[in-house]
């Protein structure tokens, strides 16, 4: 898919470029090229997918802030996207942000329940799973 997203974007219009560079990201995340998903889902639409794997990619690549704020912004484009709103709870817990932790944990299972499961095991979230706050985002 990369190899063929790379072929596709030589001279594309930049609405098809913009289109592509989302399938390109989210190949380069597969393949842990996380530098260049960045570059690429930085030049895709504005998506929530797109922005989602923007974050994944700084996420991936140790950049929670730049991570935060990309999921932040895939929340604003849907504010019903629970993977989304996880995936800024983990950004928040590798910055040791317990209330960023908790808000987007909170955000995460209202709109999927099954995130409940995951955020109970992960060890993300282990400094913070024996506290009421964190009980209380999963209910």
């Amino acid at each position: 898919a990369n190899s063929l997203a790379t072929r596709a974007l030589n001279g594309a219009s930049n609405e098809v470029s913009r289109g592509v560079n989302g399938v390109k990201a989210a190949s380069e995340i597969y393949m842990a090229k996380y530098a260049q998903a960045i570059s690429s889902a930085s030049a895709a639409t504005g998506s929530p997918v797109n922005l989602f794997n923007r974050g994944l990619a700084q996420l991936l690549n140790k950049e929670y802030a730049k991570a935060s704020a990309s999921f932040a912004e895939a929340t604003r484009a849907n504010s019903s996207y629970a993977i989304a709103y996880y995936g800024a709870a983990v950004a928040a817990a590798r910055q040791g942000d317990e209330a960023n932790v908790i808000t987007n944990l909170t955000n995460a299972v209202k709109f999927d329940q099954n995130l409940k499961a995951a955020a109970m095991s992960d060890l993300e979230f282990s400094k913070w799973s024996g506290t009421d706050a964190f009980r209380n985002a999963l209910k």
